[in-house]
């Protein structure tokens, strides 16, 4: 129970990876009452009785949960993607196939602190090896301009062109393999 009687909601947002820079909208009984932010708390004042809440974000949303609520209580609910311990891609994919169940409403966390921290990680590696091949663009075409001017002063640097450009070449497929083939086993 709260000191002043009132009828409170405190509710959290869990870190789900989906829309991390857009905030859920809140409904109770049908009227938009807040928007909560990435991994963050509101606190929801209500008068007692039976309320339904739900969260939306664009076209996807929740489904309704029924409360009752008393005065002077206060009750903890959380919210956030129902896929939350799964990997952004399929967040992704969950959003075209299930709009209208993709988040949810409950008075207990879909995530651990230890899988949130999980999955922090996974897509921490995600990001790293998607863009590490983006990075090393700069890196491969300032190797290929030298050998290029290199190649304009003898014949034999020629050579050394061909063959710099196909060290170049050869490197920025691997790195492509590589970081697709972790992307994929990151993200099932």
């Amino acid at each position: 129970m709260n000191e002043q009687g009132k009828c409170l909601i405190k509710l959290q947002r869990i870190r789900d990876l989906v829309g991390t820079g857009r905030d859920l909208k809140v409904y109770i009984d049908g009227s938009y009452s807040v928007s909560i932010s990435y991994s963050s708390k509101k606190v929801i004042e209500l008068e007692p009785g039976t309320h339904h809440i739900f969260v939306k974000m664009d076209w996807c949303k929740s489904k309704p949960l029924k409360i009752e609520i008393r005065s002077g209580e206060t009750l903890n609910l959380y919210c956030g993607s129902r896929f939350a311990n799964k990997s952004i891609f399929v967040n992704m994919f969950a959003a075209f196939l299930f709009p209208r169940n993709l988040f949810y409403v409950g008075t207990e966390s879909i995530l651990t602190v230890a899988q949130e921290v999980e999955n922090k990680k996974r897509n921490a590696k995600i990001f790293a090896y998607t863009f590490t091949p983006l990075l090393m663009i700069p890196v491969l075409w300032l190797l290929h301009s030298i050998a290029l001017l290199i190649s304009q002063y003898s014949d034999f640097a020629n050579i050394a062109f061909i063959f710099i450009s196909l060290i170049v070449i050869v490197f920025a497929a691997i790195s492509i393999w590589k970081c697709l083939k972790k992307v994929l086993e990151h993200s099932l």
